[in-house]
């Protein structure tokens, strides 16, 4: 069971933290940010690649010591189509690493997340 799994995670790894994975381009290092074109000219697939670069990175540095990774939904489902993909490839590379998966899908967050979601649905430009 998943539930055991994850139990059995956090023994391992004496830490009940989680690892939330919210990406959102803006918090994205320089370094990342700087392989970008500019915001009024990128695609949301060069946006996705660059945040899958990060959160593999932030998986590959923590999967040893932090048994799970939570990923809040809204801020994959406004890239569209190449988000739920970056959603997808996420929870599968972690799941590769051995952490648990959360995928944190539920509606009427708090700000920031129903922000997101509005913008996704409702074409307004995400904060």
């Amino acid at each position: 069971m998943r539930i055991d799994r994850l139990i059995e995670a956090v023994e391992r790894t004496g830490n009940p933290s989680v690892l939330g994975l919210d990406p959102q381009p803006d918090y994205l290092p320089q370094s990342l940010q700087n392989t970008l074109p500019p915001e009024n000219e990128r695609t949301n697939e060069q946006t996705a690649q660059a945040i899958y670069s990060f959160n593999c990175a932030l998986i590959d540095a923590l999967c040893d010591i932090v048994p799970c990774a939570k990923l809040q939904a809204a801020w994959y489902e406004v890239l569209g189509p190449e988000g739920m993909l970056l959603f997808r490839n996420t929870l599968l590379y972690a799941r590769q690493k051995g952490m648990s998966t959360i995928a944190d899908v539920k509606r009427n967050d708090i700000g920031i997340s129903a922000e997101a979601y509005a913008a996704c649905y409702f074409g307004e430009k995400a904060p």
